[in-house]
C-alpha cells in the first residue's frame, strides 16, 4: 500500500489517471496555497515546507516548479471539472426549472512582457460563479467564434464523459460574444442563451410574418418600440436565424452615455423581467475573477508563465474556490445589509466567509483531503448520484 497518510489514499473517479505521489503533492500545494493566499511560489513555499519534506527552503521550491513540468495537466483540469459538477451541478432533469446557467467572459493581466487572457466558462450557482473550463488565448484581444465553441465543446464532452445526461443548459455573456455564428452553434449544441449585443448593430426585423427590407439600427429600433410601447421584436441575423430581441432601459452608471440593454436570446416564451435576470448571472463571473485575482489568492501574482502550467494553476485554485463557496454557502454569515442603491447584500461575502472558514478549520493536508472527501459524500448520500454512484469510488487505508 502507499505511505500516503491520509485517510482515503485514491479518489479514483476524481483524480483517475494521476498516481498517488503526484496527487499527494497536488494536495499538499493546495494546501500551501490555501495557507498562504497567494499563487507566488516564491511566497507559498514559506508554507510549503512545513508539508513537504525538503533539505531547505531552494529544494521545497525546487519541487513546487517541477510540479508544473509535466504533459498531464489536461488529467488535472478533469479531475477538478468533475469535482464542480459533483458539487453544484451534478443531475438535472430537461424542465425549465432545472436548468443549469452558465456564464462566459474573459479575464486579462500582465506577466512580465506577457499579457494573460483567459477566456472562461462558469457554471452559475446561486448566483456565484464556478470556473469549468478556461484557455488562455496567448494573444491581445477578443475571443473568436472558433475559440468560444472549442471551449464549450469541452465543456460539454467532459460532462458527458461522467455519465450524466447533460442538462438543459443556459449560457449569458456581454457584448463580446456575439455574431451569427456563435448563435447558431449554441443553438446547434442545445443551450439557451441571453447575450447583450452592440447598439451600433444592425439587423433585418421579423414583423408580421415579413422581413424588412432594410436593416435597422438597434437604437433606432429601441426608439420606435418605445413609441409603440414595446419592450422586444423578433431580428434575424445573416444565416436567417430569427431571435428574440429584448430591450431594456439602463439603470447602470453609464445610463446617459446608453440607455438602453440590448439583449438577445433564443429562449421560447421569454418573460422580460426574467431575461433581465438571467443576463444579471453573468455579472458573478467579474466576481469570481475578483477574489480569484486580487480579493482572495491573488492569481495576478502567478509566476509561471506557459500555457498549460498557467492552466494547472488554475485548477488548484479552481479547487480551493468550489470548496470556499461550498463551506461559505453551507456555513457562511447570512446577515444582510442594505446599501444605497435599494439592494441588500451579505454583509460578508459568500467566498470571503468560506475562505475564512477554511483558513480556521483546516490545519493540514489530511483534514483538506478529508473535507473534500466529506463534501462529495453529502451529494453521493443524497439522491443527487444515487444512479450513479459506482462512479464515485473511495479507497480507505
Amino acid at each position: 500500500m502507499n505511505s500516503l497518510k491520509y485517510n482515503i489514499q485514491e479518489i479514483s473517479s476524481l483524480f483517475k489517471g494521476i498516481k498517488p505521489k503526484r496527487l499527494d503533492l497536488f494536495f499538499k500545494l493546495s494546501f500551501s496555497i490555501l495557507s498562504s493566499k497567494t499563487v507566488c511560489l516564491y511566497k507559498t513555499v514559506d508554507e510549503a515546507i512545513k508539508v513537504i519534506p525538503s533539505k531547505n527552503i531552494e529544494s521545497c521550491y525546487q519541487k513546487l516548479v517541477n510540479f508544473f513540468c509535466t504533459g498531464l495537466s489536461d488529467l488535472y483540469l478533469d479531475s477538478i471539472f468533475k469535482v464542480i459538477i459533483y458539487l453544484f451541478g451534478g443531475k438535472k432533469g430537461k424542465k425549465e426549472e432545472d436548468k443549469i446557467y452558465l456564464s462566459i467572459d474573459r479575464t486579462t493581466w500582465q506577466i512580465g512582457q506577457r499579457r494573460i487572457n483567459l477566456l472562461v466558462i462558469g457554471v452559475v450557482h446561486k448566483n456565484i460563479c464556478i470556473p469549468l473550463v478556461w484557455k488562455d488565448l496567448g494573444r491581445k484581444g477578443n475571443s473568436n467564434t472558433k475559440q468560444r465553441l472549442e471551449l464549450l465543446d469541452r465543456l460539454l464532452t467532459g460532462w458527458k464523459e461522467l455519465s450524466f445526461e447533460v442538462p438543459l443548459l443556459e449560457i449569458s455573456g456581454d457584448r463580446e460574444f456575439i455574431g451569427d455564428e456563435w448563435l447558431v452553434g449554441l443553438e446547434h449544441r442545445g443551450l439557451d442563451f441571453v447575450l447583450r449585443l452592440k447598439e451600433n448593430q444592425q439587423f433585418h426585423v421579423w414583423h408580421k410574418k415579413k422581413l424588412s427590407a432594410k436593416k435597422v439600427n438597434l437604437k433606432s429600433l429601441a426608439k420606435r418600440l418605445q413609441g409603440k410601447q414595446k419592450a422586444w421584436t423578433e431580428i434575424v441575423t445573416e444565416s436567417g436565424y430569427i431571435v428574440k430581441l429584448i430591450i431594456i432601459p439602463n439603470t447602470g452608471r453609464n445610463a446617459k452615455k446608453e440607455p438602453f440593454l440590448f439583449l438577445v436570446t433564443n429562449v421560447p416564451e421569454a418573460d422580460i423581467q426574467q431575461i433581465q435576470e438571467k443576463f444579471g448571472f453573468r455579472w458573478s463571473i467579474e466576481c469570481c475573477f475578483k477574489h480569484l485575482k486580487s480579493n482572495g489568492f491573488h492569481l495576478k501574482e502567478i509566476s509561471l508563465e506557459h500555457e498549460h502550467k498557467i492552466h494547472l494553476m488554475l485548477a488548484i485554485l479552481t479547487f480551493l474556490y468550489a470548496l470556499c463557496i461550498h463551506e461559505g454557502l453551507e456555513k457562511g454569515t447570512k446577515k444582510m445589509k442594505k446599501y444605497a442603491n435599494g439592494q441588500s447584500y451579505r454583509v460578508k461575502s459568500v467566498f470571503r466567509s468560506g475562505l475564512s472558514i477554511l483558513k480556521e478549520q483546516i490545519s493540514s493536508v489530511e483534514e483538506l483531503v478529508n473535507l473534500l472527501k466529506r463534501v462529495i459524500i453529502e451529494k453521493w448520500k443524497s439522491n443527487l448520484f444515487l444512479e450513479h454512484k459506482n462512479h464515485i469510488k473511495f479507497i480507505y487505508i
